[in-house]
């Protein structure tokens, strides 16, 4: 007879839904399968079909029949045999084309460890994670323009973990580090480079896992819109496509997300604080005294003095 043993305090990460014969078979990831979505494509990572990644569009609705797992697309599937999955006793061709061919069906969960290389090395190191999206098919859940405001879930470091942020507003920081979860996809670039209103604009990334040289992209920071900024690889327009974006906010969906984070861990953010000791006190014989200084950024020096040196403003820094 049927039966089930409850599961939802256990720790994993993949679901394995076989028929009782094992001729048919999927193996999915908890996120994929969770959530609620109406004939929407979903991450299978191997299966019976095909032995590598591809997506089949299932439903998970507030449906007590629900979710519908199948090998291919639902549609294709529900009259042929491919359901490997279905709740509250339905019956129908949903059933009657598999269930009674291939012993039943189980369903079996694990916990899975990925060994991923470790982000917080890169460039010589001294990360701070502070932001992180799992594997799935939307963006983080801010909406602070990273200014570091948001504050949800609880921090962790493993890729599966749901998405969660700290407070970095206070955090004195010059760089981000932005990168999927797998660290296979990653920029560096400075703080002043991101925190600007801007559209469609080149901004300058220091280096990346493309090019190990600074050069620009062109990003999307609008106060206006809450899922903004879009960070990039590349060129916005490109990246979307590609599986390039490494940031983006509010929940923002679309192959925005679907190109990359359910491909590659999720995404995180980085910050550090990366001091740079150079002066050029030295040069043509030394002897200088600094009197003016202006940052990394977009922008010149906030004086109108025309350089008679009378306009006094911020903290002498070194």
């Amino acid at each position: 007879p049927a039966w089930s043993v409850k599961f939802n305090k256990a720790k994993f990460n993949e679901f394995l839904f076989a028929t009782g014969d094992c001729k048919k078979w999927l193996v999915t990831k908890k996120w994929s399968v969770m959530g609620w979505y109406a004939n929407s494509p979903r991450w299978i990572e191997r299966s019976s079909f095909k032995n590598r990644r591809y997506t089949a569009r299932w439903y998970r609705r507030k449906r007590p029949e629900d979710p519908w797992i199948s090998l291919e697309d639902h549609g294709r599937s529900w009259n042929r045999g491919g359901i490997l999955y279905g709740g509250k006793s339905w019956g129908s061709h949903h059933a009657a084309t598999i269930l009674p061919v291939h012993e039943g069906a189980d369903v079996y969960i694990r916990q899975k460890t990925v060994k991923v290389k470790d982000c917080s090395k890169v460039d010589g190191g001294g990360w701070k994670l502070v932001r992180h999206v799992p594997p799935g098919f939307k963006w983080h859940p801010a909406r602070d323009h990273l200014r570091g405001t948001a504050k949800y879930g609880t921090p962790s470091k493993f890729p599966s973990a749901p998405a969660w942020s700290i407070k970095f507003d206070k955090t004195p920081f010059t760089e981000f580090l932005f990168a999927t979860g797998d660290c296979t996809r990653w920029l560096i670039t400075k703080k002043s480079s991101v925190m600007a209103q801007y559209a469609n604009s080149p901004r300058w990334i220091e280096k990346s896992s493309q090019k190990n040289s600074r050069y620009t992209a062109r990003w999307y920071h609008r106060w206006r819109v809450p899922h903004e900024p879009w960070i990039s690889v590349t060129d916005h327009g490109s990246a979307v496509h590609s599986g390039h974006i490494l940031y983006g906010g509010n929940n923002f969906g679309n192959i925005h997300a679907s190109r990359v984070l359910p491909k590659h861990l999720g995404a995180n953010v980085w910050i550090r604080n990366k001091v740079i000791k150079k002066s050029c006190a030295h040069l043509a014989g030394g002897g200088w005294k600094r009197v003016r200084h202006v940052p990394a950024g977009y922008h010149w020096h906030p004086a109108r003095d025309h350089l008679r040196g009378t306009a006094k403003y911020g903290t002498p820094s070194k």
